[in-house]
């Protein structure tokens, strides 16, 4: 029995790397190969086994619906019962969460908000832990569901309201900021929309037409799809 284990992280709900094993006269009467788990099993992983004339090839692969942690287990040919050879590996599971979006966002009062948009690696969204530094927003929630995570909603206060979010047992924290602005036109009204979050009010169109009299109303433009 050999195989080409390396130790490998993977991520909840991801799949791993495979891990190829080859035996020798696996198709004989009486000789089998089996994955053992030594301690904890990882839900979703499981070995295949394709045969053929000399020898068999197995692939240890699937998806880790399991909790985060360290797995070990033991590839095993057996002869008649008995034990011929074993091989050991071992993988880790973690969890993550990653931005798809831009964290801080600029938003109005009474107007629904762009969604803030995150890829989470978890068994669940009840993993998501969202904290909101002083004050929660009113009319700002977040919800996941099958690996992604959004904020957003219609607030109704003003002021700035800063967050971070993070998935239980994950090494990654991100931050991020909500501004929600008083909606009002105002007189000389002009749509203005950006493309950078962190960028438009230094921009110089923006800043002409706030010079000349201009009440900008800022949008984010939308992607094209």
């Amino acid at each position: 029995l050999k195989g080409n284990d390396s130790t490998q992280t993977v991520m909840q709900t991801t799949a791993i790397q495979p891990v190829v094993y080859t035996t020798k006269y696996n198709n004989i009467l009486g000789a089998e190969t089996r994955l053992l788990w030594l301690g904890s099993e990882a839900t979703g992983i499981s070995l295949t086994k394709k045969a053929g004339s000399i020898s068999d090839t197995l692939t240890l692969g699937g998806i880790a619906n399991c909790p985060t942690g360290e797995y070990n287990y033991a590839v095993v040919a057996y002869y008649n019962g008995a034990e011929k050879n074993r091989v050991l590996g071992k993988f880790y599971v973690k969890s993550d969460i990653k931005s798809v979006t831009s964290t801080n966002a600029t938003v109005y009062q009474n107007e629904e908000m762009d969604q803030i948009e995150f890829k989470y690696y978890a068994l669940s969204a009840e993993n998501v832990i969202l904290t909101w530094t002083g004050t929660t927003p009113a009319g700002i929630t977040g919800n996941g569901n099958n690996g992604t995570y959004l904020i957003g909603g219609t607030p109704t206060q003003k002021g700035e309201y800063s967050y971070s979010i993070t998935v239980q047992g994950a090494d990654t924290t991100i931050t991020g900021k909500i501004t929600v602005r008083e909606l009002d036109y105002g007189t000389n009204p002009v749509l203005y929309l950006y493309k950078n979050e962190n960028a438009y009010e230094s921009d110089g169109v923006r800043n002409y037409l706030k010079h000349n009299g201009w009440n900008t109303i800022e949008r984010k433009a939308k992607k094209d799809r």
